[in-house]
């Protein structure tokens, strides 16, 4: 084995990727483009997801070629109220360590990123 070491990413990680800039800019690959910020080969951020072949010119703004996913959160059993209030202290969790959850303006979407179903 080797001495090295592998970190993941974080959550706020995750955060800091869907509320960067995105431009087309000159890369590699039969479109000629990629999207800053995204690795096109290796973008470990499962919120969001972009496609590079629709740029059409490089400084492009590039956020309409994104998908962006939410972060589900439901209780087990919607009679449950006791996994509905584990629901609601992990949402206030969220909010309290990433305050920037709570500013729809610190993200290039309209839907809430974190959304709490019923079961």
């Amino acid at each position: 084995t080797s001495g090295d070491v592998l970190k993941g990413y974080s959550f706020l990680d995750y955060l800091t990727s869907l509320s960067a800039e995105k431009r087309c800019m000159a890369g590699f690959g039969p479109t000629g483009y990629m999207i800053s910020g995204i690795d096109p080969y290796n973008n470990p951020v499962p919120f969001m997801r972009c496609d590079s072949r629709k740029c059409g010119g490089v400084g492009e703004d590039a956020v309409p070629y994104c998908e962006f996913n939410i972060l589900a959160l439901a209780p087990s059993d919607a009679d449950d109220a006791l996994a509905e209030q584990r629901v609601d202290d992990f949402m206030t969790f969220l909010g309290d360590t990433y305050p920037q959850l709570l500013d729809a303006f610190n993200f290039p979407f309209t839907q809430k990123f974190i959304q709490k179903f019923p079961s």
